[in-house]
């Protein structure tokens, strides 16, 4: 999370408690991120899954795993150096599948590839290996746009000068292509998804 906070914004308020330590995230933490393509989404960092835990921590591990099941996509980071990865990538798919998550579309990040003597950075379908500090963040953001985006298409609208709210708002959650300035308003080409341009079709001159 913080190498892709670096890539978008690097804030030193905005990173993330980071040690190799058990329980260093005991909350999940929520940052917003912005692409090169002007596209934003929300990430957030969860607590790790842990197998046996102990019981009078269960409660609150709990409620905080639930907001997993709100999520569009899920990425699961994998330390593939460590020799037990694929059992804590059951226990991770199990975990899910106990609060009704497993069918949320999943990214495997296989990190610190570096470690593990494999090569790097290499996409497969929805698997990256990769070493965070290193390279493949580039790689894992064009997969998460990939999915999260794939529902967008392109639209033309036309807003009258007295809707600036607007124009601001398309700017800010679409991806604005073009703009040309009419007499009786801005004609704007913007990438957004579906369920955006249906709230303001009355705006739409045509799909392009």
């Amino acid at each position: 999370m913080n190498t892709i906070l670096d890539r978008s914004d690097g804030a030193e308020e905005k990173q993330v408690f980071e040690k190799n330590m058990l329980f260093a995230t005991l909350e999940t933490s929520v940052r917003h991120i912005k692409l090169e393509t002007n596209k934003e989404f929300l990430l957030t960092d969860t607590v790790g899954f842990i197998d046996k835990l102990p019981h009078h921590l269960v409660k609150a591990f709990r409620s905080t795993l639930e907001e997993v099941t709100e999520a569009d996509l899920l990425v699961h980071v994998i330390d593939c150096a460590n020799p037990n990865h694929e059992q804590h990538r059951q226990l991770t798919n199990d975990i899910l599948q106990q609060i009704g998550a497993e069918d949320i579309p999943m990214i495997y990040a296989y990190n610190k590839a570096d470690l593990a003597e494999v090569a790097f950075p290499i996409v497969q379908d929805d698997t990256i290996y990769m070493a965070a500090k290193q390279s493949g963040i580039k790689e894992l953001l064009q997969l998460i746009s990939d999915h999260i985006f794939q529902n967008e298409k392109r639209y033309e609208m036309k807003f009258p000068y007295s809707e600036g709210q607007l124009i601001s708002y398309f700017n800010e959650h679409g991806r604005v292509l073009s703009e040309e300035y009419e007499e009786d308003g801005i004609r704007m080409v913007v990438e957004c998804s579906e369920k955006m341009a249906r709230k303001y079709e009355k705006f739409e001159v045509s799909p392009t």
